[in-house]
């Protein structure tokens, strides 16, 4: 599954097994083939994925941000990082 980070400054992508996102509606985790949806990233979390060469890495979001989930890929907007 792709992932795809973006912020006003840079812009990050990643082949990932998985995605562990904050929302503000709770946890959630993304894997490949998940129901297409939208979710608010919730402040002052980090981001944790699993890539297939460097395992788990996070992604520290401050201020918040929206996710796009579709089947193949993951799309985060963030402020900034």
């Amino acid at each position: 599954m792709k992932l795809r980070i973006v912020t006003p400054v840079a812009f990050f992508t990643y082949t990932v097994d998985w995605i562990e996102l904050n929302t503000l509606d709770g946890n959630r985790i993304v894997q490949t083939g998940h129901t297409p949806a939208i979710f608010v990233l919730a402040p002052n979390y980090d981001l944790i994925f699993k890539t297939h060469t460097d395992g788990v890495q996070t992604f520290s979001i401050s201020h918040g941000g929206i996710v796009e989930v579709a089947r193949q890929e993951v799309t985060v907007i963030v402020q900034q990082r």
